[in-house]
């Protein structure tokens, strides 16, 4: 298995397994970017992942305000101090009513090759 967070999220996830406006759905078959990521990091078992954060994701983040800079409202996309800012990116993004889980799978993706290019 890699250490890239952003290849472990995309292994096995598809159109059918992504939601917006939740972490995980009702029965935690579906997950949105935030979610999906904390479920990884909780070893596939987001229900019992309890109060754990979803980790920091910069890469993530930076792909999204490159990719689809129109889906971030213009607040969002001022400099935070603070490091939930990448959350708020990922959520805005992940929420938006034009965001597709292809959207996601690519920013995913991107994701995935700037952490490898890092390495």
């Amino acid at each position: 298995m890699t250490d890239n967070l952003y290849r472990q999220m995309l292994d096995g996830w598809d159109q059918s397994g992504w939601v917006k406006e939740m972490f995980e759905s009702m029965y935690g078959d579906r997950h949105c970017l935030a979610g999906r990521a904390r479920m990884v990091v909780a070893g596939g078992r987001e229900r019992f992942a309890g109060d754990l954060a979803p980790p920091e994701m910069p890469e993530l983040a930076q792909v999204i305000k490159e990719q689809f800079p129109e889906r971030i409202c213009a607040a969002t996309t001022k400099a935070h101090p603070f490091p939930s800012h990448t959350h708020m990116v990922i959520t805005e993004f992940n929420d938006h009513p034009f965001t597709t889980f292809a959207d996601v799978a690519l920013v995913t993706e991107k994701a995935a090759i700037k952490v490898e290019e890092q390495a």
